[in-house]
């Protein structure tokens, strides 16, 4: 059962209503045939996604593009052995991409969701879960997949960095650029984009350095000042909110079925966090919610018993409509980009 709030949005839906036409049933036919078949397409191709895959080229705005590229022989067959060992892991949630034309560039993405991730065996390890973070003793025999199953306000993002290999790698560690989309998404990861790595990770290699920004990702903002720590998750809910526009709107080159397919299965989950954790009483918040339902429906998701119809087209009476906002990314996405 469902019921709708005073703002025009649905709570509690978990199906999807009947909805009755009168429209000719052969062209019906076809028409669910094509969204069939598209939806299929995008999300085989979510699943078809590997952990690494090596590209001729890599994207022109990539942040670190016009370094000079000065790479030994020895120092590219050290790398290229690192896209291998990347290539041989189990399915994850860190998804990195390599060039041949440029062996000193990789750009990877940081899934938020992911259920699993791969830890180096160590002494002791950090387990991350819903009440934080707990230092184990580590009795792995080997470096093991353990369960991860982080909760809110981090969960549901996607995490993009640009990387770049000095030639005197790793005794200089890599440089990672962060693509906030101008958001203040995290304390470890300023919107300026400068990631800095702790002195730890120095003689790392990628992939563990990778997995220790992510861990930072998901446990900062353990505060236990619970007022201060939930304007904190409140502010990044927004900002995550915010950022998947973005990404819907342009996605990172060599990302896109990433993007496209996660948002595809994702949204519903989505939109029930919003409504469970924004407050949609706000004007702002309810427009921002209306938005991330069109960005979702645009990209292909059924959303329709999210939101009352009325109130959806009301929100996009006003000044501000979606095709001057969607403008407004693009430029502000293009005029940030490191070309």
């Amino acid at each position: 059962m469902e019921f709708e709030d005073e703002v025009g949005i649905y709570y509690r839906s978990s199906y999807k209503p009947s909805i009755k036409k009168e429209v000719d049933e052969t062209a019906t036919s076809e028409i669910h045939g094509e969204v069939e078949e598209e939806v299929d397409g995008v999300e085989r191709r979510l699943k078809e996604l590997k952990n690494f895959d090596e590209l001729p080229n890599p994207p022109f705005n990539h942040h670190f593009i016009n370094k000079p590229y000065n790479i030994q022989a020895s120092l590219a067959e050290r790398i290229q052995g690192e896209w291998e060992s990347i290539r041989q892991l189990p399915p994850s949630s860190i998804l990195v991409r390599g060039y041949t034309s440029r062996i000193d560039l990789m750009r990877a993405v940081i899934v938020g969701g992911g259920d699993f991730i791969r830890l180096p065996k160590r002494d002791k390890t950090k387990i991350i879960g819903p009440k934080g973070v707990m230092i184990v003793d580590d009795d792995r025999e080997d470096d093991e997949m353990i369960t991860c199953r982080e909760g809110p306000p981090y969960h549901q993002g996607l995490f993009f960095f640009d990387i770049f290999f000095p030639s005197n790698y790793p005794t200089e560690p890599p440089q990672l650029f962060f693509r906030s989309y101008g958001l203040d998404l995290n304390p470890n990861l300023p919107k300026n984009g400068k990631v800095l790595l702790d002195a730890n990770l120095q003689q790392s290699n990628i992939w563990d350095t990778l997995v220790s920004i992510r861990e930072l990702i998901l446990v900062d903002g353990i505060d236990r000042d619970k007022e201060k720590s939930s304007k904190l998750s409140k502010r990044v809910f927004v900002q995550t909110w915010e950022a998947m526009l973005h990404m819907l709107e342009c996605p990172p080159i060599h990302f896109q079925a990433l993007v496209l397919g996660y948002f595809r299965v994702r949204s519903h989950q989505i939109l029930l966090d919003y409504k469970a954790y924004a407050d949609v009483q706000d004007p702002a918040m309810k427009l921002l919610f209306f938005k991330l339902v069109k960005a979702f429906e645009t990209n292909g998701t059924y959303c329709r018993h999210h939101y009352n119809q009325k109130e959806y087209d009301l929100a996009f009476e006003k000044k501000e409509p979606l095709e001057d906002y969607s403008n407004n990314i693009r430029s502000f996405w293009y005029s940030s980009l490191k070309i």
